[in-house]
């Protein structure tokens, strides 16, 4: 049937293929801490299949900080138009989130992006740090990703506890974001210098494209991503 997937393919994501796929950014605010554990219950329950059904569908990255009652997520899809037709099945399921969590979904950040860098790791990543831009121009937003990819994810990946990274712009709204995976509280951490120092390099901390947002996540659960 157009629109679903056969049966069999349920059970596992689709490669990530930078350059083709695209995500949707989900955040909320002001989630009820207490409501965490059930709110994922039911996520892995019945919003995992549901999704995992729909044609174009490839992975989800759910984070969550119940110290300061907030969670992101990105749902990657295979090619825009399937992106756009799964937000009449998205659209709901979050709204049913936001419900059974007690929060609220910040509107100024459900954004569609097109997936750049997408390099996994042996390691199991169990901690986040995202990075979001804006004010970029076009120009500047194509050469910082060329440095990512062929100079940034090569270092990064040589860092003890490296478990993956995602890129991801919107080159004419002049967006990016970044997603640093972790194996660990510890090595999230003892990361953060060398990824200021990144985006340093990127030119993304100077003048007015300093980053909006640099959050820190528990990781709920994450694509797999291709070892490069």
């Amino acid at each position: 049937m157009s629109g679903e997937r056969a049966e069999d393919d349920l059970s596992s994501d689709s490669a990530i293929v930078p350059g083709s796929s695209h995500a949707r950014l989900i955040r909320f605010n002001n989630l009820t801490r207490s409501r965490f554990e059930s709110t994922l219950g039911w996520l892995a329950a019945e919003v995992l299949p549901t999704l995992a059904a729909l044609a174009g569908y490839q992975s989800i990255f759910l984070g969550t900080d119940p110290e300061n009652e907030r969670a992101i997520g990105l749902t990657f899809w295979d090619s825009l138009t399937t992106l756009k037709q799964g937000e009449r099945v998205e659209r709901p399921l979050r709204e049913e989130a936001m419900r059974r969590s007690g929060g609220t979904q910040n509107e100024s950040l459900l954004e569609i992006y097109q997936v750049q860098t997408a390099i996994g790791s042996t390691a199991k990543p169990t901690h986040a740090r995202f990075f979001r831009w804006e004010g970029l121009s076009v120009e500047r937003g194509r050469s910082g990703n060329e440095l990512y990819r062929n100079e940034i994810v090569p270092s990064v990946a040589t860092l003890p506890g490296f478990a993956g990274t995602i890129s991801a712009s919107d080159f004419l709204s002049g967006k990016m974001l970044g997603l640093y995976l972790w194996d660990g509280a510890e090595t999230m951490l003892g990361s953060f210098d060398w990824e200021r120092d990144a985006a340093t390099r990127l030119g993304l901390l100077e003048g007015p494209h300093r980053p909006v947002l640099i959050d820190s996540y528990e990781v709920a659960t994450a694509p797999e991503l291709a070892i490069s």
